[in-house]
């Protein structure tokens, strides 16, 4: 999947109500390097 950094951020601050964000981009980000 192909995310700009907007969708993401707007994704995971509606899935953890803004909290966790740092954790959830560092997640993604980590993802999408390794592929």
């Amino acid at each position: 999947m192909n995310y700009t950094c907007e969708s993401v951020s707007e994704q995971v601050a509606s899935l953890t109500n803004g909290e966790g964000m740092d954790i959830g981009l560092m997640t993604i980000g980590d993802a999408t390097a390794m592929n």
